[in-house]
């Protein structure tokens, strides 16, 4: 009974410390968020991940995990977020920054599907990379701080297009 206390303290303890500090709550945002970043630490054996909430066609909430952030001397940061998708210009997303514990990490880290073997229109093998969305946070995953932004009318290329783009100019 006093271990599951000392965890649950932990947690909680670790809940408060992390703080988002950019951007700011009701900004807009591009679609490629250049950098979300903030303040905080967590507990030993976790690791902070952003997370975005979308509405899913049938309008139900969805939680795609985009990046895994970097923490160092009390600050931390991920740099480009993808926040929606095409077409997405003026809707409003939450951007959450997620604490998870080592076997959430793994299965975070590890997770990926490859549509080069559906019957979907795809590209070459290995290059449709997909990421899995949740309804709700698996376990090992607890929301410790969020920012709701809108999506902003112009700059609409996802960072994966930006980063084409400035390759393609070198």
């Amino acid at each position: 009974m006093i271990v599951v206390l000392i965890g649950g303290v932990n947690w909680w303890v670790g809940r408060d410390t992390i703080v988002i500090t950019f951007p700011k709550e009701g900004s807009e945002v591009p679609r490629c968020l250049p950098t979300f970043g903030g303040t905080g630490k967590l507990a030993s054996g976790h690791h902070l991940w952003i997370a975005v909430q979308f509405s899913d066609p049938s309008g139900e909430s969805r939680f795609l995990f985009s990046r895994r952030a970097v923490m160092n001397n009390g600050k931390w940061h991920a740099n480009k977020i993808d926040v929606g998708g095409e077409k997405q210009a003026l809707s409003t997303y939450t951007i959450i920054a997620v604490d998870v514990d080592q076997a959430t990490d793994d299965m975070l880290k590890s997770t990926l599907v490859d549509m080069s073997f559906s019957g979907a229109e795809t590209e070459k093998k290995g290059q449709d990379l997909w990421r899995i969305s949740y309804q709700e946070y698996p376990s090992g995953a607890h929301p410790v701080a969020d920012v709701t932004v809108t999506r902003a009318q112009d700059q609409q290329d996802s960072c994966n297009e930006l980063t084409d783009k400035a390759r393609r100019k070198q």
